[in-house]
């Protein structure tokens, strides 16, 4: 699962400096990221995208939480080239 860019090219400063919806979805932290990772388990709940259909809910429940945990440091980077997220 690739959770790349799905943003409309705008950052997150500008998204909670407009108090878009999605920052307020998302408490002005990482919205974009946040976002895409939302957006991924959106499509992954999909049949035709749900390669996880067969997971018992222990399973699946342990597969969230890995993908989310996984994707908590690029969440919260700092270096320059992020801030411009």
């Amino acid at each position: 699962m690739s959770m790349h860019r799905m943003s409309a090219g705008v950052s997150n400063s500008f998204l909670v400096s407009t108090r878009s919806k999605e920052a307020l979805l998302y408490n002005d932290n990482s919205v974009n990221e946040n976002g895409h990772a939302a957006t991924a388990f959106r499509l992954l709940a999909q049949p035709s995208c749900n390669f996880a259909k067969d997971f018992e809910p222990e399973e699946f429940r342990f597969f969230r939480q890995l993908v989310i945990a996984i994707s908590e440091p690029f969440l919260r980077l700092s270096t320059p080239w992020a801030a411009s997220c």
